[in-house]
């Protein structure tokens, strides 16, 4: 049951023209409903922690007051819901009815703490990945590329990014579409701290061939940044103060976080890049390589070259044989 901070409103209608109630009562609001989540026992312990941490290093202590105030918030919050749930019980003795009470409470407070442990010990986590668990390292320094794939059968923009959606679900991240005022088509999440967004174009050349053009880029998040700010200012601050432990642990965690958001950007756009090149036939592919195009996706085993200056032909590449290939980057001269 969530801490309300105002009370209920019944519904008159004007000049008392409603007699009766709506038999829908409204949800909580969402900051009441924050407390309730087993994920609130995490923030409790972070505070608890860096509480501990102001024994040897001063400042710290002001968190102190921040987590006595979410454990209260736990605490009111329990026996708010034991109050509840025992408001019809009649109880012989107020001893009995105080130890009701108490037990109540202990439930409401265990409860929320083994659906945690639950969620920890079989993954589900906040920082859980997602998608992949494989992605190729050049990801970890492409933040922001474009991959191209011609197609001799047409297709509406609609129709192809329904594709790419489905290959994107495929791979089990969280997923949505872009909005009326967005200007990216799909965004993936595969991570905590990074979401990759993409945007999908189409040139048409008729004799139903077009050439698709596909962007992709990084989304990264604000909390996250301002907490690697937040932790290496610490750091620093601690370490002037010769608080050389806590320097170090806050130095620690400032650089797990910094590794976890190149992990997350590097897999976000491995999966866009992925279910964007599941598009390519099995077969054959004919592309087609203007002078401003960066990188093109030739055929199903995920081959990108380098285009040249000056270099605008029709390419027919077979997976019959290596030797094609190995003659085409030859001819380019550059193989990514």
């Amino acid at each position: 049951m969530p801490i309300k901070l105002k009370k209920d409103k019944i519904f008159y209608g004007v000049w008392g023209s409603a007699p009766f109630q709506s038999v829908y009562e409204t949800g909580p609001a969402y900051l009441n409903s924050i407390p309730l989540m087993p994920e609130w026992y995490l923030l409790v312990s972070l505070l608890g922690i860096l509480s501990l941490f102001g024994l040897g290093w001063a400042p710290l202590l002001w968190v102190a007051p921040f987590f006595f105030l979410t454990l209260i918030i736990v605490i009111l919050q329990a026996a708010l819901s034991a109050s509840f749930a025992l408001k019809k019980k009649k109880f012989e003795t107020p001893w009995k009815a105080f130890k009701y009470h108490t037990f109540t409470t202990l439930l409401h407070i265990v409860q929320p703490v083994a659906r945690l442990w639950g969620r920890l010990n079989y993954g589900l986590t906040p920082w859980r990945k997602r998608g992949t668990s494989i992605f190729s390292p050049k990801y970890y320094f492409r933040h922001r590329f474009s991959l191209s794939l011609w197609s001799e059968k047409w297709m509406s923009t609609e129709d192809w990014l329904h594709k790419i959606e489905a290959a994107l679900i495929q791979t089990k991240v969280r997923m949505r579409r872009g909005g009326n005022f967005d200007n990216w088509d799909l965004q993936i999440s595969s991570g905590f701290f990074v979401s990759g967004r993409c945007l999908l174009t189409i040139e048409e050349h008729g004799a139903n061939k077009q050439m698709l053009r596909f962007k992709c880029w990084p989304e990264y998040s604000t909390a996250g940044i301002a907490s690697i700010v937040f932790l290496s200012i610490l750091s620093a601050l601690a370490f002037i103060t010769s608080a050389y432990l806590v320097s170090f642990t806050f130095g620690i965690l400032s650089l797990l976080i910094m590794g976890k958001y190149l992990d997350d950007t590097a897999r976000s756009l491995h999966i866009l890049s992925d279910a964007f090149q599941q598009l390519s036939p099995e077969k054959e592919s004919r592309i087609f390589v203007p002078e401003t195009v960066d990188v093109v996706v030739l055929d199903k085993n995920r081959e990108e070259i380098y285009m040249k200056d000056g270099f605008n032909s029709v390419l027919s590449i077979s997976e019959k044989t290596g030797s094609t290939k190995k003659e085409l980057v030859s001819t380019i001269e550059s193989v990514y």
